[in-house]
């Protein structure tokens, strides 16, 4: 089954942040993942520019996927929002959305053992060009290091 984010509240979502009309926007989402919010508001908002941000290129890939129909008005950057905002020059932006969460995609399709319904190994890295793994940390951090991670 293909899993899809689809926003909740998305009237309210659009109510509350609304991009000006009167002219061409940007917006930044800073946790694109599958690209439901950029979908709703790309749809919502034809003058509207979005660049998508996500770390991980097997969830983006699905974003990328899913916003083909909106062409140049969507740009995905394979980068840390974080990293991003330090090395961001371009014009001003006009709305920011941050939704912060694991994806359904993670539980469901990644196979990097977010979940214990499969026998995954125990990787759970968004970012899997990242060195360490959760397998790595319950496994080499010695018990006072491992507490400090979870307490």
């Amino acid at each position: 089954m293909e899993y899809v984010h689809y926003p909740v509240m998305s009237k309210e979502i659009l109510e509350y942040l609304t991009p000006p009309l009167d002219r061409e926007a940007h917006m930044v989402d800073c946790t694109c993942g599958e690209g439901g919010h950029t979908h709703l508001f790309l749809s919502s908002y034809p003058n509207l520019h979005v660049t998508g941000l996500d770390r991980d290129t097997g969830i983006q890939a699905k974003a990328i996927e899913r916003m083909k129909d909106f062409g140049s008005r969507f740009t995905p950057r394979n980068i840390w929002f974080d990293d991003f905002f330090e090395q961001y020059e371009g014009t001003e932006l006009d709305l920011v959305l941050f939704d912060l969460g694991i994806s359904s995609f993670h539980y469901e399709e990644s196979e990097r053992g977010f979940s214990f319904k499969r026998g995954e190994l125990l990787d759970m890295r968004l970012d899997e060009d990242a060195p360490i793994s959760a397998m790595d940390v319950v496994n080499g951090y010695q018990e006072e290091r491992l507490a400090n991670v979870i307490f």
